[in-house]
C-alpha cells in the first residue's frame, strides 16, 4: 500500500472541510429554525463555518505529517483525533457555565458539530491508507 502525497492530502483535506463546513451549516439551520438556543452566538455561520474549516484544515496539516512519521497512519490519525475529539468538546461544556445564553441543547449541537467535523475529516483523509493498521 503506498501513501498518499502532499497534494492528494490537500485535495483530501480540501474535500473533508467543504462537506464538514457544509453538514455543519446545515445543523445551524435546523438549530437556528428550532430556536434550540435563541440568542447563543455560537451557534452562527460565520463562526461555525470557520471554524469547522480550520478545524480540518489543521488535522490535515497533522495527517500529513503522521503519514511520514508513521508506518501506522491511518490508525494514529483516528486515534489521535478521538483524542482531540473529546478535548474539544471541553470548551463548549465550558460555556453552559460561562454564557448566560448557553443551554444543554445548544451546547449539544456545537458538540454534535464537533463529531460531524472529526468523522468527516478521518473518513476522508484516511480513505485507502488503512484503519486496520
Amino acid at each position: 500500500m503506498s501513501l498518499p502525497g502532499y497534494r492528494t492530502i490537500a485535495l483530501r483535506g480540501l474535500v473533508a472541510a467543504v462537506v464538514a463546513a457544509l453538514l455543519n451549516a446545515a445543523l445551524v439551520l435546523v438549530a437556528r429554525t428550532l430556536a434550540i438556543a435563541p440568542g447563543f452566538e455560537p451557534i452562527a455561520y460565520p463562526p461555525v463555518v470557520f471554524l469547522t474549516v480550520l478545524g480540518v484544515v489543521a488535522g490535515t496539516a497533522v495527517f500529513a505529517a503522521i503519514t511520514r512519521l508513521s508506518t501506522t497512519p491511518g490508525a494514529h490519525f483516528t486515534q489521535l483525533a478521538m483524542v482531540a475529539l473529546a478535548l474539544s468538546v471541553v470548551p463548549d461544556v465550558v460555556l453552559l457555565f460561562a454564557d448566560e445564553n448557553a443551554t444543554i441543547p445548544g451546547v449539544l449541537v456545537l458538540v454534535l458539530m464537533h463529531v460531524v467535523a472529526a468523522v468527516v475529516a478521518v473518513r476522508v483523509l484516511v480513505r485507502g491508507v488503512g484503519r486496520q493498521d
